[in-house]
């Protein structure tokens, strides 16, 4: 306990420089007094920080700021943004009544942009002690998306190939085709049960009939349907090879094949947990758990179960390459990857919201989430939006990125991007 005064002249020097040191903050990215561009803004300044930019689209996106809205002033605050440094546009403006010291996050939608463009943008304040500036930032806008097809109901598994792009619709029981640069619809099969998953091949296409337990076929350009298998529980996703179509059985624990002309089923795994994904190489079939929390491997002919990763949240989806497993966490917002013979499991990308479908080529992985396309490299680094959407399945060739784009029963596409 002090008594002298030396330690309560300390005590109130203390005090002061704490108070000059909150007048006189900046923001930590705020703008200078009235344009001045330094860090000198007053307590009335409100200390305006430019936020990034989120939502962003071909022609549209957020723009997001920060102020302290202080007692005593009343507020008016608005963003400036253009394709430079000098703006040219603003948002319509909000006022902020005499504030509490609260922190305020105020937003704008801006439309009408011009897609693969480099926009500037900042947050502005103002009231009785001037007008003050967030710092500058920048977004660019994504490449708008070709639509191939439109109108669709519910648009599920995905396929392509040279010349064109197969879809299943779950609701409406149809398999479905266009050409890779658009163009009239073919449906392939109609009147069935819940097609879910597809894959093609030079001649046909293939699918899962998740409700009615069934594997299926019909040439790629339509005629008499194929049952390869029936009396499935809960078929899933599927593969095909030059011999064999591959699947999974979700609520039935297992991975199975048949020949593509049909036959004796083949039991490759069971006993798993809700397997949902599966891909094949030239020796062995790879699968997901989702609530068994694990990446497994076997062979093409079966044989042991090899597990390649566990302890994971929810693995989704799943791709492979020569020398790599990559899938999806839903759940757990990764993007991850270990060897085809197991190790360690690399992080390729976390921090996803609800990625799902995956495929990958011999530099990126792509994969969709909630409400975007977006890939990274196989080995990581940055990772690069490429479409926005309620974004679903996805495919890539070697020039483009295939995806499917479901915000509405009715309202589903089928869209293409380049890669790159």
């Amino acid at each position: 306990m002090c008594k002298f005064t030396p330690c309560r002249k300390i005590i109130l020097l203390i005090l002061l420089t704490a108070v000059l040191i909150a007048c006189g903050s900046g923001g930590g990215g705020g703008g200078g007094n009235d344009g001045g561009g330094g860090d000198s803004t007053t307590i009335s300044g409100a200390a305006p920080i430019t936020y990034d930019a989120t939502d962003i689209t071909d022609t549209s996106a957020k723009l997001n700021g920060l102020f302290v809205n202080h007692s005593g002033y009343q507020t008016t605050v608005w963003f400036e943004y253009g394709v430079t440094s000098s703006y040219g546009n603003v948002t319509a403006s909000e006022i902020y009544a005499n504030g509490q010291n609260v922190e305020i996050f105020p937003l704008a939608d801006i439309t009408g942009l011009m897609s693969q463009t480099t926009y500037h943008f900042r947050f502005v304040t103002q009231n009785t002690g001037g007008t003050f500036y967030g710092s500058d930032k920048t977004f660019s806008t994504l490449i708008t998306p070709t639509i191939l097809a439109s109108g669709l109901g519910d648009p599920r598994g995905l396929a392509v190939d040279s010349t064109s792009v197969y879809w299943t619709e779950y609701n409406n029981g149809t398999v479905q085709k266009v050409g890779i640069n658009g163009g009239a619809i073919t449906t392939l099969a109609s009147g069935l049960t819940s097609p879910t998953n597809l894959a093609v091949d030079s001649t046909s296409v293939y699918w899962t009939e998740y409700n009615n337990g069934t594997v299926q076929k019909v040439g790629i350009n339509g005629g008499a349907i194929t049952t390869l298998a029936s009396g499935l529980t809960s078929p899933w996703d599927l593969a095909v090879d030059s011999t064999s179509v591959y699947w999974v059985e979700f609520n039935g624990g297992t991975v199975k094949k048949v020949g593509i002309n049909g036959g004796a089923i083949t039991t490759l795994a069971s006993g798993l947990t809700s397997p949902t994904n599966l891909a094949v190489d030239s020796t062995s079939v790879y699968w997901v758990e989702f609530n068994g929390g694990t990446v497994k491997k076997a062979g093409i002919n079966g044989g042991a179960i090899t597990t390649l990763a566990s302890g994971l949240t929810s693995p989704t989806d799943l791709g492979v390459d020569s020398t790599s497993v990559y899938w999806t966490d839903i759940n757990g917002g990764t993007v991850k990857k270990v060897g085809i013979n197991g190790g360690t499991v690399t992080t390729l990308a976390s921090g996803l919201n609800g990625p799902t479908d995956i495929v990958v080529d011999s530099t990126s992985a792509y994969w969709t989430e909630f409400n975007e396309v977006k890939k990274v490299g196989i080995n990581g680094g940055t990772v690069t939006t490429l479409a926005s959407g309620h974004c679903d399945f996805i495919r890539v060739d070697s020039a483009n990125t295939y995806f499917t784009d479901f915000p509405s029963a009715g309202n589903g596409t089928v869209k293409k991007i380049p890669k790159n």
